[in-house]
């Protein structure tokens, strides 16, 4: 019987080779990071304790993970960091869309805050840089999280856009061009903090654009994606701050200045 058992074990594992079944990499955060991912890989990423014990207190790391042809997704299964009734002042994640905590937050993790991230919830990094930043404090933890991250793998039929830059930047508007992949583009644009993207060209042959109605004062991204027969590329992305609308009044009795200004005394 343990012939038979390991015989049939070889032709399990001989099987899952030819048809190309690999397991998937796990990522454990237990000290910095910085790591190139598998276009079209999978990860299993956890927290300092594995997938079955806790973290530890006073925890302070960065992982930063690239992806050469596309995005990266990230998906929590579970999350369990210490309880807290208000954000960033225990233990907390946070996920930026870029190389470094400059890029766009686009995602917070913490027990009971009430911007917390939820489970079995996609957050995309467009750039193909994805920032983690992770604390807990000197005392009290929890089980941590589990997560999947997915590298996106661009389509060699369909290629993503060169470039896209931003130019003439207003109060209210923005010049945009772009180049490079299939001929014809979707162009999307959002506030930075916003959720939902707003389609500005769709299967457009154009080459550039201008944004109109902006906020003043308003960090924005914009993306660009080549459409070809029946799919689309990763997208090409950017970003900009629109300046304050000028001229602008303030009281001199009034409590707070809005971003971008310094109250001087004297």
């Amino acid at each position: 019987m343990r012939k038979i058992t390991q015989n049939l074990a070889f032709l399990l594992l001989a099987l899952m080779c030819c048809v190309g079944v690999q397991a998937q990499e796990t990522i454990t955060l237990s000290g910095d990071l910085n790591q190139a991912l598998t276009p079209g890989g999978t990860y299993l990423f956890y927290d300092s304790g594995g997938s079955n014990a806790n973290y530890s207190n006073s925890e302070s790391y960065t992982a930063t993970f690239t992806n050469a042809e596309g995005s990266i997704t990230i998906n929590f299964s579970s999350i369990a960091t210490e309880p807290s009734s208000s954000c960033y002042d225990w233990d907390y994640m946070l996920i930026y869309d870029g190389d470094a905590t400059t890029g766009t937050l686009i995602g917070r993790v913490q027990n009971s805050c009430s911007t917390s991230l939820q489970t079995d919830v996609d957050y995309t990094a467009e750039s193909g840089t994805m920032t983690i930043v992770w604390h807990s404090d000197s005392s009290t933890n929890g089980a941590g999280w589990a997560a999947t991250i997915t590298a996106e793998a661009s389509s060699a039929s369909c290629a993503k856009p060169e470039t896209l830059e931003v130019a003439d930047v207003t109060a209210s508007g923005a010049s945009l061009t772009w180049d490079g992949g299939s001929g014809s583009y979707n162009l999307e644009y959002k506030a930075t903090s916003a959720e939902k993207w707003t389609v500005a060209l769709e299967s457009t042959t154009a080459k550039s654009y201008v944004l109109t109605g902006l906020e003043s004062n308003t960090a924005y991204s914009v993306r660009v994606q080549s459409v070809c027969s029946g799919e689309t590329s990763p997208y090409k992305t950017a970003s900009f701050t629109t300046p304050i609308a000028l001229p602008y009044e303030q009281p001199f009795d009034a409590s707070s200045i809005p971003s971008g200004w310094t109250m001087a005394t004297g």
